[in-house]
């Protein structure tokens, strides 16, 4: 539970307490709005019973509290719980060093018109071709660009790639790599392990 929830917790439950104290003054000036001695009998009896009454109130009123208060509190981190997490793509970029670089940027999402709350779609953006790529395990390419921008989405197999510096990133699956690197030194390619490497190429227009 993160700080903010617990004091969020905390106050509720502070609320229930402060609550608790003011029903309890209430039920604490019974006896002293007593009635005169001669009616002592019936008194006692009549304030036992309103004391009574009151209390159970009180426990019903603090209880009904609590539960619709829970219930909210849950029903908040229900929905904190439901946000999606961040989908992210590695692009690779040419710096002004003319070296290439790697960075992780986020995918950012806009509502689909006429549909569900819950779809949601990257900004446009305009192609000239897309079509599959295979490489055979082995495969390597020396310091070369990307000849045009394009995004890069793994099927299958693995390959890595090595930007100046020796830094490395695994190009798979389940991830999305945005080529930018079109000026520089560039980067090396290499197919990893004993599958094919295969891919969507997406090309952007110029």
């Amino acid at each position: 539970m993160s700080s903010e929830k617990r004091e969020t917790f905390a106050s509720m439950l502070r609320l229930a307490s402060a609550t608790a104290v003011g029903f309890t003054g209430v039920i604490a000036g019974l006896d002293s709005a007593a009635m005169p001695n001669v009616y002592n009998a019936r008194v006692t009896f009549g304030g036992t019973l309103m004391k009574t009454m009151a209390s159970r109130v009180v426990l019903m009123a603090l209880a009904i509290f609590l539960i619709f208060g829970w219930h909210a509190y849950r029903s908040q981190t229900a929905v904190e719980a439901q946000e999606r997490a961040a989908v992210k793509a590695t692009r690779l970029y040419s710096g002004a060093d003319g070296l290439s670089h790697l960075e992780q940027v986020d995918v950012k999402f806009f509502p689909v018109t006429g549909a569900p709350a819950t779809a949601e779609e990257s900004e446009h953006v305009k192609t000239t071709k897309s079509y599959v790529v295979r490489l055979a395990p082995g495969f390597f390419e020396d310091w070369h660009n990307a000849d045009v921008r394009r995004y890069v989405v793994p099927i299958s197999g693995r390959a890595v790639i090595e930007v100046a510096g020796g830094e490395k990133i695994s190009v798979e699956p389940g991830r999305i790599y945005l080529a930018e690197d079109l000026t520089g030194k560039g980067h090396t390619f290499r197919v990893a392990g004993s599958n094919d490497w295969v891919a969507l190429f997406v090309d952007f227009a110029q």
